[in-house]
């Protein structure tokens, strides 16, 4: 039998792919492979369509998918969530629907690498948003960020200079310093260059 992805959990991909754009995907998934067919597993088509689907934790420096488990169980569409060994249900007897506790899950994969999400078989083409506005949170920011391109190769020259000098090079705090600044000012180029590659492979525009 043929599998596709339940229309609404492609929705979720999509969402979570436009937040996200250089996340790892690694540990995602959406139709079992030969070990998910030989249990029983979301994963698994029903009808054609798998209503389960992974989400790599990865998703950001410094952020993984904690802040997601509430969102999605307050989702009408969702039947249950794994996350981190431990598994919370939708609705339960006990607390009513988007209130169950977690429970410790004993399952084959502990899901500490990715976000699992099951959702009900009526949802399977059930495509509204699943993020609300401003329901991410903030990234805490690269402490290098604030520095301009200047200032970090500035800094780079000074320290390797005085890494340089401090070291007992000979002649480099006097007459031979000139030829330091030279082979230094050389190694700036390297940089500049370098810089502009790696910016080019991770699609960031560098400024020199």
């Amino acid at each position: 039998m043929g599998c596709s992805c339940a229309p609404s959990l492609v929705a979720l991909r999509k969402e979570v792919d436009r937040l996200f754009l250089r996340r790892d995907r690694a540990s995602d998934g959406c139709c079992g492979d030969a070990a998910h067919a030989a249990r029983r597993s979301d994963h698994n088509p029903t009808g054609g369509y798998a209503h389960a689907l992974d989400i790599d934790e990865d998703v950001a420096p410094g952020l993984d998918l904690w802040w997601l488990v509430p969102v999605l169980l307050a989702d009408r569409r969702t039947k249950y969530v794994i996350y981190e060994a431990t598994i919370w249900y939708r609705a339960c007897s006990t607390h009513g629907v988007g209130r169950c506790p977690g429970h410790r899950y004993a399952g084959v994969n502990a899901h500490k690498h990715h976000l699992h999400l099951s959702v009900v078989a009526s949802a399977t083409h059930d495509v509204g948003r699943w993020l609300p506005a401003g329901v991410v949170p903030t990234i805490e920011e690269d402490p290098l960020a604030s520095f301009t391109f200047e200032q970090l190769v500035a800094a780079a020259r000074d320290g390797a200079l005085a890494a340089i000098r401090g070291e007992g090079v000979s002649g480099a705090a006097d007459a031979g310093a000139s030829t330091v600044d030279d082979g230094l000012d050389a190694q700036v180029k390297a940089m500049r260059r370098d810089l502009r590659r790696l910016g080019e492979a991770l699609g960031v525009k560098v400024e020199s």
